[in-house]
């Protein structure tokens, strides 16, 4: 099966149909499947009616067409392209969702107006302070930030991370559980929880159908570590905003 390519070196995303086509591949169909439930879950039980939610990255509205009990959306993606691919997902939504072409850490949604912020991605390309600070701008004192990240220890992402220093090229930067709840910590967020799923082995892909029973058996194994040094490919985490008497 060819490669789906969808960014260039920049990891600038170029083709957004094929970004939405990559769930197709074993491999990727495996993670989806190990995060589908836990982020659609996530929307069902935190999205209350009356809410208003920002989705950060939101790429080609992926998840924001999940979030119709919200009140009013903010969806925000600095690629102008993803945005018009993605429209058709939300027309269900038109009444209730504002459609940005921002970056992340310098959007134009009022201050203090959200009572949910989701992210998915986006975090690997920002500054950590940046990203919590904006959060904490937009946010409500009580509201909620829920962010899935690319973890730092996972073996492929340790891979990568070692590949763009060898060849001296700008990357992603990957983060683990401690990097998070430090700069959440610094901007006076309070971690609640988090979570790790699809652990597996970089492989090539006429090999991977073949490994996923042995990755979903590694994933169940590996999750009473997952509190204490997750090695899943993502982290989702969950930060609440204090009201400021609590601070």
């Amino acid at each position: 099966m060819k490669k789906l390519k969808y960014t260039d070196t920049d990891f600038r995303y170029t083709d957004p149909d094929a970004y939405d086509r990559r769930v197709r591949r074993p491999l990727e169909k495996f993670v989806a499947e190990a995060w589908d439930p836990i982020l659609f879950r996530l929307l069902d039980t935190e999205i209350q009616p009356g809410m208003i939610v920002a989705d950060l990255g939101c790429g080609t509205f992926v998840h924001t067409k999940h979030m119709g009990r919200a009140e009013h959306i903010y969806a925000v993606d600095i690629n102008q392209k993803m945005l018009e691919y993605g429209k058709p997902k939300i027309t269900h939504l038109k009444d209730k969702i504002t459609i940005l072409c921002e970056s992340g850490t310098q959007t134009s949604i009022p201050s203090e107006s959200c009572d949910l912020v989701w992210i998915d991605g986006l975090s690997e390309f920002l500054s950590l302070p940046e990203l919590f600070s904006e959060v904490d701008r937009i946010l409500k004192p009580g509201g909620s930030f829920i962010i899935l990240y690319q973890n730092k220890f996972h073996p492929e992402n340790l891979l990568a991370a070692l590949y763009y220093w060898m060849k001296k090229r700008p990357g992603k930067t990957f983060r683990s559980l401690r990097d998070f709840t430090r700069a959440g910590r610094l901007q006076g967020f309070q971690y609640i929880r988090h979570f790790s799923k699809g652990f597996f082995i970089t492989a090539p892909a006429f090999l991977q159908k073949y490994l996923i029973p042995i990755w979903r058996r590694v994933d169940r194994l590996s999750e009473p570590l997952t509190p204490f040094f997750p090695i899943g490919n993502n982290i989702l985490c969950i930060f609440k905003k204090p009201h400021r008497e609590n601070l």
